[in-house]
């Protein structure tokens, strides 16, 4: 397969790294787990293959590289670069619970008493503030840049009149 889009190809190629790394490194924690689907089936393999799905379904984005239009794009590639950072936070934290657990074995009782609904609160949270708000956020303002940039003047003129000439160009050509 050819890479179409490098800067796409490398994010996947992060992006399933990381994965792989956040499934290791998860291995011994999973007491302190806080993945939704983990905590309502308690069968981590269940994680992986839900991972394994969306990780192919990046892939096939990734080499079809045909998108509706840039929204799509942008919302591709935002969600990428997202998860890069959720998956590094999570790996940190799978790493940071494994060596309290070492130093502090009384935490992993301690854990296995927190109710699965203040796990699930939390990673909600998570998702709220890392994910969902940065979201609204910068799609509002790349909303505000597909608005904005029809109007404005690219050296003598507008995209919109940019776009005419160049269509009439072609169908002048198409004529002759």
């Amino acid at each position: 397969m050819k890479i179409v889009n490098p800067i796409i190809f490398w994010l996947m190629v992060i992006v399933t790294l990381l994965n792989i790394v956040d499934f290791i490194s998860a291995m011994g924690g999973l007491v302190a787990e806080t993945n939704p689907i983990y905590l309502l089936t308690g069968k981590y393999f269940i994680v992986l293959f839900v991972k394994i799905i969306m990780i192919i379904i990046g892939w096939i984005l990734c080499f079809d590289n045909t998108f509706k239009n840039e929204f799509w794009l942008y919302n591709y590639i935002f969600l990428l670069v997202i998860i890069i950072l959720l998956l590094s936070v999570g790996i940190y934290s799978n790493i940071t619970v494994k060596q309290e657990f070492k130093e502090h074995p009384e935490l992993i009782e301690m854990q296995k008493q927190v109710p699965t609904d203040v796990k699930l609160k939390a990673y909600s949270n998570l998702l709220l503030f890392m994910y969902f708000l940065p979201y609204i956020f910068c799609v509002g303002i790349f909303a505000l840049f597909l608005g904005a940039r029809k109007n404005i003047k690219f050296g003598d003129t507008t995209l919109k009149e940019l776009i005419n000439k160049i269509k009439n160009k072609e169908n002048k050509n198409g004529r002759n």
